[in-house]
């Protein structure tokens, strides 16, 4: 059951939140959100957090010492989006709150390239399809996305999901059951549903994060080349000895810190690039 999973989750985000974080509820676009501002927070700078929990779990509350953290490190507000699960809300329903939640910030006179996406496992797995259906739809694009061990394919075939399953907690039996609840019927083939079989071209900058225990290793690698293969820009980074979306750790991890302040640094420089990039292609309009 489902909520056998949810439960135990839910029950982590009791757990005491950072200080000095200002949380604001909003609903974006289609779905409920949380703004997570630090003092260092700087609205030039926008984090569309969308969390992982295999398409099945999880919610803001769950994520809300990574995103305070982010905030913290990119100087960014955070949303942290609240999109709809499954089995309750198969495919699509979850990219399209992340769609309407991307619309709604143009709509809060938000720029696509003050925007940066940010999302682990699962919500990196709609971080991308959120930029595929953008990019085909004619749309403009965000700075950038930063994917925390990303989950990209639904089919299972990275071989690490086998051969990691001793060093990490992430099973292939778990993996299986959240695939099936999303897919609902849908060809886990679908590039929305599993990007690692999309055409890549024209997406912008990556940073990939994953660990070297983990059991979704193979899908950050197998996507990093398929990216560079079609001229996108990649840094795929390999944390030894790090399990599935190890960042949660930085309150006791040296390498997980280090991680978290590896996103703040992509997500400054970025923003800089994209904003030096739009005004110069207006000036020259």
């Amino acid at each position: 059951d489902v909520w056998q999973i949810r439960q135990p989750v839910n029950d982590l985000a009791r757990l005491p939140q950072p200080l000095r974080v200002k949380r604001t509820q909003v609903i974006a676009g289609l779905a409920p959100a949380e703004w997570v501002d630090d003092v260092h927070s700087s609205a030039e700078r926008i984090v569309l957090f969308i969390h992982g929990g295999g398409y099945i779990f999880g919610s803001p509350n769950t994520h809300r010492l990574i995103t305070a953290t982010v905030a913290r490190t990119a100087g960014a507000r955070v949303l942290s989006l609240d999109y709809r699960l499954a089995p309750e809300h198969p495919f699509p329903a979850g990219l399209e709150d992340a769609w309407a939640a991307y619309w709604w910030l143009l709509t809060q006179q938000v720029k696509p390239e003050q925007i940066v996406l940010m999302g682990d496992s699962a919500g990196a797995g709609l971080c991308v399809a959120l930029m595929l259906a953008l990019r085909d739809a004619g749309m403009p694009l965000p700075a950038g996305a930063a994917l925390l061990s990303p989950w990209l394919d639904l089919t299972l075939q990275s071989e690490s999901i086998l051969k990691n399953e001793a060093t990490d907690y992430l099973t292939a039996t778990g993996l299986n059951a959240a695939a099936q609840m999303y897919c609902d019927g849908f060809d886990a083939h679908h590039p929305q549903i599993s990007p690692m079989f999309a055409e890549l071209s024209g997406l912008p900058p990556l940073l990939i994060q994953t660990g070297t225990a983990e059991t979704l290793l193979d899908d950050a690698r197998r996507f990093a080349k398929r990216a560079k293969e079609a001229g996108v820009a990649v840094d795929l980074e390999e944390w030894e000895d790090m399990v599935h979306v190890f960042q949660f750790w930085y309150l006791i991890e040296t390498k997980a810190r280090q991680a978290v302040e590896h996103l703040g640094r992509f997500v400054r420089k970025q923003v800089s690039s994209a904003t030096v990039t739009a005004t110069r292609s207006t000036v020259a309009l």
